[in-house]
C-alpha cells in the first residue's frame, strides 16, 4: 500500500513539473529569472514615474501660464477693439456724422458703417463706404486710419495723397485732426504728402514743418 502511493506521489510530482516546464517554455524563462526580470521591471516603473512626477509639475506651470496669456490676449484684443470703434465714432463726430465699426477677429472682419449728416433725420446708415462720394469715404477712411493708429507703436506714419477727393471743408478738418493727433503722438513722426494746398498750416519751426518741392514743369 505504501508503495502503490508512492508510486502516486511520484507520478502527481512529474505531472506538476512537466506544467512547471511548460509553463516556464511559454513564459520564456524559470520561474527565478521572471521573477528578476518582474524585480528589475518594477524598478524602472518606479523611476519612470518619479521622472513624471517631476516632470508634470513644471507642465502644469506652464498650462497656467499659457491659459493666463491667453486670456490677457483676448482681453487685450477686446479693448482694443473697442478703443477702435470709440475713435472712429469720435473722429466722425467731429464732421456730424456717427460711425461705427465691429472686429470679428475670429471671422477676420472688419465691418464699417457710417451715418453721415447725423443731425439729417432723413440720413441713413450706410454699410457700403462706395456709396458715398468721394470726399465723405476719404474722410471715413482716414478716421478709420487714425483710430487704428492708436493701437499702432511704430515711429513713423506715412500717408500719400489721402485728401486728394476731398473738398476744402472735409480737407481742413482731416488736415486739423492730423495735426492734432501727430501733436498728441509726439514719440511719432508723421510724414503727410499731398499736392494740394497747405497755407492754412501755420509752421511752427520745431514740430510742424511745411516742404514744397519746386514744380516739376515750369
Amino acid at each position: 500500500l505504501r508503495a502503490l502511493e508512492a508510486e502516486k506521489l511520484t507520478a502527481k510530482l512529474e505531472s506538476v513539473k512537466q506544467r512547471i516546464d511548460v509553463g516556464e517554455s511559454q513564459l520564456g524563462g524559470t520561474l527565478m529569472k521572471l521573477e528578476a526580470e518582474h524585480n528589475t521591471l518594477s524598478r524602472s516603473l518606479r523611476r519612470a514615474k518619479r521622472k513624471l512626477e517631476f516632470l508634470t509639475a513644471p507642465y502644469e506651470h506652464l498650462q497656467i501660464g499659457v491659459r493666463k496669456r491667453k486670456k490677457l490676449l483676448s482681453d487685450s484684443e477686446k479693448l482694443c477693439s473697442r478703443e477702435v470703434a470709440h475713435h472712429f465714432n469720435l473722429y466722425m463726430m467731429r464732421k456730424g456724422h456717427v460711425g461705427r465699426v465691429n472686429i470679428n477677429r475670429k471671422d477676420e472682419t472688419l465691418d464699417i458703417s457710417v451715418r453721415m449728416n447725423a443731425t439729417d433725420d432723413n440720413s441713413k446708415r450706410v454699410k457700403d463706404l462706395r456709396s458715398l462720394s468721394g470726399g465723405e469715404r476719404s474722410y471715413a477712411t482716414l478716421a478709420l486710419v487714425l483710430s487704428l493708429g492708436h493701437q499702432s507703436d511704430c515711429p513713423f506714419r506715412v500717408m500719400d495723397e489721402f485728401d486728394v477727393f476731398m473738398d476744402e471743408v472735409n480737407r481742413k478738418i482731416s488736415l486739423n485732426a492730423l495735426v492734432e493727433f501727430a501733436a498728441s503722438n509726439m514719440d511719432t513722426q508723421f510724414i503727410l504728402l499731398t499736392p494740394q494746398d497747405l497755407s492754412h498750416i501755420q509752421p511752427d519751426g520745431q514740430f510742424v514743418k511745411v516742404i514744397k518741392m519746386q514744380s516739376a514743369r515750369k
